[in-house]
């Protein structure tokens, strides 16, 4: 699974390629593609460049990415996102597992998103065996999605509305695509 998520990531215009989970230790990269996929909610600069070699800087841009797409999730996607499932210094250690639970979550923001067409089109570019595990991964993510939703009715969330939100055509756009 973990080499289905580089390939997928790759598919990105990046400024460095990624050769494993282990090139996303510092968070730019990931903060890179979700600029791509919603640049209006990742704000450019607002992670630290340069930290490789510092752990805790590492961890902190992790812990502002985590910030960042929890808000995304709910502002944007009206979803909870549980960032405490996710350790920020276990990714910022290069650990592979911690840091897939993070790309899945940015693999959610992009089947979610306003433009998700087209980043399920671009799923569908990867080799067989990667479009199968990708395809198993947005099919679970969908799911939590609804899981999660928050209630569009309830007071807080105000006149927030998103059209394109997550909804059974999701899974069935999906469906229609798949192998």
């Amino acid at each position: 699974m973990h080499e289905s998520l580089v390939k997928w990531l790759n598919t990105f215009e990046l400024s460095a390629p990624v050769a494993s989970l282990a090139d996303l230790c510092d968070g730019l990269t990931l903060h890179e593609i979700l600029r791509g996929i919603a640049p209006e909610s990742f704000e450019e600069g607002s992670l630290k460049e340069g930290v490789s070699a510092n752990a805790i800087l590492k961890t902190n841009n992790i812990k502002k990415l985590l910030r960042e797409l929890s808000d995304y999730y709910s502002s944007v996607l009206l979803q909870d996102y549980d960032t405490d499932l996710i350790d920020p210094s276990a990714v910022a250690s290069a650990d592979p597992d911690e840091t897939a639970k993070l790309v899945e979550g940015v693999l959610g923001c992009a089947v979610q998103c306003d433009s998700k067409a087209k980043y399920i089109q671009t799923l569908m570019t990867l080799d067989t065996a990667s479009q199968k595990d990708m395809m198993v991964l947005t099919q679970r993510l969908l799911q939590l999605g609804e899981e999660n939703a928050i209630d569009r009715d309830s007071s807080w969330a105000g006149d927030q509305t998103h059209d394109e939100s997550f909804s059974g055509n999701d899974s069935a756009l999906l469906d229609s695509q798949a192998l």
